[in-house]
């Protein structure tokens, strides 16, 4: 596998070949033409360039909010993808949607238990599993996952399904 891997390496010459070197490539840039933080890739499906990619990018704010690139920024990493682009891609910078998520959950606790202490800590948990670290452009949210980290608080007796309409 090692031996497949150098030799596929050897062969892209230091090109950008899939849609995930772009992506690394896009993480890669210099943070002095500016700092891209989510990017997702995917093909083109508003031209009939079967070649053409769109590669979406947010970048943060002093708040550490997703926030839109700025077109310098935007300029300096499609320069900066020009040097391991093949010929033959064209490669679209776009800007990706923000979606602020709320949930609404429910929660029986255990007897002899805090509920107020119980709820902040679900509370807690459900702003772990959202932390903007942990997701990329383009992730799913599975509702599923969310009610299985809520029952694990210590105190939660039973988590009643979120409502499929949540803001």
């Amino acid at each position: 596998e090692v031996r497949e891997n150098a030799l596929a390496y050897y062969q892209a010459q230091s090109r950008a070949v899939t849609k995930e070197d772009y992506v690394v490539r896009a993480y890669s840039l210099p943070a002095r033409y500016g700092n891209i933080a989510k990017a997702y890739m995917t093909q083109d499906k508003q031209t009939s360039n079967s070649l053409a990619l769109d590669l979406y990018t947010l970048g943060f704010n002093s708040n550490k909010e997703l926030i839109p690139i700025s077109n310098i920024v935007k300029e300096n990493l499609k320069t900066y993808l020009s040097q391991f682009r093949l010929v033959t891609d064209a490669v679209n910078i776009k800007d990706a949607y923000v979606i602020n998520i709320g949930v609404n959950f429910s929660i029986l606790t255990k007897v002899g238990f805090n509920k107020n202490d119980v709820l902040l800590r679900c509370i807690s948990t459900v702003q772990d599993f959202f932390d903007i670290d942990r997701w990329q452009i383009g992730q799913p949210v599975v509702l599923a996952d969310l009610v299985y980290e809520i029952s694990l608080v210590d105190g939660v007796a039973t988590v009643v399904n979120p409502e499929e309409n949540n803001p």
